[in-house]
């Protein structure tokens, strides 16, 4: 089995997306800056989005500019809280991203983590399997990440 480290190496060397999965406090946030400082373009921004703190599908930070765009990374925590708006918002950006390869506007670098079974969301209808897959293209870490993740709403 490779090591982490190697793997991420590896990975930041494309522009797919990852999805780090782990438990809660195991260094997801730490993996994704480190990714981030590895890339060819180092020299951009690191930005923080918690998918709690998502109104509305709206990726904007505090002056209203979209952060899906303008290069960077952007490290999307706890994919599994993100409502659907959200989801289809992120999605829609995941798929613009492959259409638009010589595009005016940089889309950002996405790194998306979670501590939850994000195959058991999608299997429950919290979680669209369209932006599961789309941000799985590299995964790093336990698709079974304990059982302290969200439940199944009824």
């Amino acid at each position: 089995m490779r090591s982490l480290v190697s793997v991420m190496l590896e990975v930041a060397k494309s522009e797919v997306p990852v999805l780090l999965l782990a438990e809660k406090g195991a260094g997801k946030k730490a993996t994704a800056r480190r990714i981030s400082r590895t890339l060819a373009a180092a020299g951009q921004r690191f930005r923080l989005v918690s998918c709690t703190a998502v109104e509305a599908g709206k990726f904007e930070d505090s002056g209203g500019k979209d952060i899906l765009a303008g290069g960077g990374t952007v490290f999307l925590e706890e994919l599994s809280e993100l409502n659907a708006q959200g989801q289809a918002r992120l999605l829609q950006a995941l798929t613009g991203r492959s259409a638009n390869s010589s595009g005016a506007q940089r889309a950002a670098r996405l790194i998306c983590g979670s501590a939850c079974d994000l195959e058991a969301e999608v299997k429950a209808g919290n979680l669209r399997e369209d932006l599961y897959y789309r941000s799985a293209a590299c995964v790093c870490g336990s698709h079974r990440c304990g059982s302290a993740g969200k439940t199944s709403q009824s």
